[in-house]
């Protein structure tokens, strides 16, 4: 398996991440909470940028591109995210599928074949049901891709391929959803 180590000093990776603290920072205007997430996303996205490790996201799209069918599995607020990627695999052309419920992700982690993709996405990496219906799909013959938050979890531990993205939601819990 491998494990992205890009960064292992969170806080390198976070130093210049804007606070937020909801009590203090309640009366912003629209305006500022406005320039605030934009400034987030923009330190989120440069962030996970400098921490990729491009060998792995270049053997990722390979097997993206190779795989007779790609399923993603999400659960809660990364479903939005998965429900971006079937969208853009599909305008693609490539074959692919959403599971979304607990019941769906254990039937079709369990029912994967040898030229499928499984790609697991999870914000925290440490999702009960997601880290179940990955171990099942590891039981397969298909290959497991892991799509978590920076650092020590258990999905990036128990993929073949793991991609990791910046954490910054200081104050703000939307970035689950970011895609």
């Amino acid at each position: 398996s491998l494990y992205l180590n890009a960064h292992n000093d969170e806080k390198e990776l976070n130093k210049h991440i804007y606070d937020v603290d909801i009590d203090d920072d309640f009366n912003l205007s629209i305006k500022e909470v406005a320039s605030l997430v934009c400034s987030l996303n923009i330190e989120a996205i440069t962030n996970t940028y400098k921490m990729l490790d491009m060998k792995t996201l270049n053997k990722v799209i390979k097997l993206i591109d190779k795989a007779q069918r790609v399923v993603i599995f999400a659960l809660s607020g990364s479903i939005v995210v998965a429900k971006d990627m079937l969208f853009k695999l599909e305008r693609l052309g490539i074959a692919c599928q959403v599971s979304d419920n607990y019941h769906s992700l254990l039937a079709n982690a369990s029912t994967l074949k040898k030229n499928e993709l499984a790609v697991f996405i999870s914000y925290s990496g440490n999702t009960k049901e997601v880290i179940e219906a990955a171990k099942l799909a590891k039981e397969t013959e298909a290959t497991v891709v892991g799509i978590t938050m920076v650092g020590n979890n258990q999905l990036s531990k128990l993929v073949d391929y793991s991609i990791q993205h910046s954490s910054v939601d200081r104050g703000i819990k939307t970035f689950s959803t970011r895609s």
